[in-house]
C-alpha cells in the first residue's frame, strides 16, 4: 500500500516561548504530540522532528480520501483550544503531505517535498495542508533561482530607484515616495509582488 508522511510545523510558535518563556513551549510542545497521537491510528507514527515541526507517518493508505480524513482530524486536534500559564490559546498549524512510492521512494525525498508542501500551505495562509505536487517543487525551484539571483543584482547594478510623486487632494505635490525597481539579467523586469 501507500504510506502518507505528513510534515507538520505549528504557526506562530516563536510567539508562544518569546511571551510565555520555553518551559512554558516545551509544554506547549507535549501537548500537541498528545493530541497528534490521539488523531491518528495506531498504526501510525508521531515523531518529533526538531524544535515546533513533527513528522506523521501515516500507514496503509489505499486513497486520498482515507488521507485527508486523518489530516481533518490532525488539525482540529492541534486548534482546540489550550489552557497553558493561566492563558487560553488556540494553536495552529501548517502540514505539508508527500505519499510514497507517488511523491518519492526515500525518507530524505519524502522529508523534502513534504517540506516544499508544508511552506506552501504555509504561504497559502497557515492552519492547513497541502499535498506535494511536481508543480510546487517547480515553485520552490524559481524561488531559490530569484532569490539567489538577488543577492547579486547590487554588484551587477540591476537595481534602480524610481520616485513617484506623492498629491495632496488640491494635486500639490508633497513628498515623494522612492521605490526599488529591479531588472534582472536573466529574469527581466521583477515586479514587487514577486
Amino acid at each position: 500500500g501507500k504510506v502518507a508522511l505528513a510534515f507538520v510545523d505549528l504557526d506562530n510558535f516563536k510567539v508562544i516561548n518569546d511571551s510565555l518563556g520555553h518551559a512554558a513551549g516545551d509544554q506547549l510542545l507535549i501537548e500537541i504530540a498528545h493530541r497528534l497521537r490521539s488523531a491518528l491510528r495506531a498504526i501510525d507514527t508521531v515523531v518529533r522532528y526538531g524544535g515546533d515541526e513533527f513528522v506523521l507517518i501515516i500507514g496503509e493508505q489505499t486513497s486520498s480520501d482515507d488521507t485527508i480524513h486523518l489530516l481533518e482530524r490532525v488539525l482540529s486536534a492541534v486548534q482546540a483550544p489550550l489552557e497553558l500559564e493561566g492563558h487560553t490559546l488556540r494553536i495552529s498549524c501548517s502540514i505539508g503531505v508527500s505519499v510514497c512510492p507517488d511523491d518519492a521512494q526515500n525518507l530524505e525525498n519524502l522529508l523534502r517535498v513534504a517540506d516544499v508542501a508544508m511552506y506552501h500551505a504555509k504561504e497559502s495562509g497557515k492552519g492547513q495542508y497541502r499535498f506535494y505536487t511536481s508543480d510546487l517543487n517547480q515553485v520552490a525551484q524559481d524561488r531559490f533561482a530569484l532569490e539567489t539571483a538577488l543577492g547579486s543584482a547590487i554588484e551587477h547594478n540591476e537595481l534602480t530607484v524610481v520616485y513617484q510623486p506623492k498629491v495632496d487632494g488640491s494635486g500639490q505635490v508633497k513628498g515623494f515616495e522612492a521605490l526599488v525597481r529591479w531588472n534582472s539579467a536573466g529574469q527581466g523586469l521583477v515586479t514587487p509582488d514577486r
